[in-house]
């Protein structure tokens, strides 16, 4: 009897046995899936931040460029009128950039990132409020903290 029962427990053994190999491959699988998931995300996030940032530092030397360009220009009040239209349309855009990259972040941890960007975005605006008071002088402080927030 015993050499009956032998090969039926070597078999079920055997069952078993492949039955909690292919659960261990099932769950390694899907945890190598969660964590490339993961990296993927983290890659996209990445991408999205890097050309989030170099939108802003571009529009920020755009805006700077246009409000010098229309502070110093000689023409006529039509012609200055295009540097206001690309100032404007810069400064649009980082604005939109800089809120992008404001939702991205954590505002406790990333705050002196959030503040620093907010701030270039001040002082830009100030710049273009200059334009329609030329007795004061322009600061090149906008490009200073653009080049500031570059670095971080």
């Amino acid at each position: 009897m015993p050499t009956d029962l032998t090969p039926a427990i070597i078999g079920a053994g055997a069952v078993i046995l492949a039955a909690l190999i292919s659960f261990i491959v099932a769950v390694s699988s899907a945890v190598i899936a969660k964590e490339q998931k993961v990296s993927e995300f983290r890659q996209a996030w990445i991408n999205d931040f890097r050309n989030d940032m170099a939108i802003i530092i571009t529009s920020s030397y755009s805006c700077s460029f246009y409000t010098q360009e229309t502070i110093s220009f000689k023409g006529s009040p039509m012609d200055v009128d295009h540097f206001v239209d690309q100032f404007n349309e810069s400064f649009s855009r980082l604005e939109h950039h800089i809120t992008l990259i404001n939702l991205r972040l954590n505002p406790v941890k990333d705050i002196e990132f959030v503040t620093k960007a907010n701030e270039v975005l001040n002082q830009i605006d100030n710049c273009h409020i200059y334009y329609k008071n030329k007795d004061n002088v322009v600061d090149s402080s906008p490009i200073n903290s653009v080049k500031e927030l570059q670095a971080m």
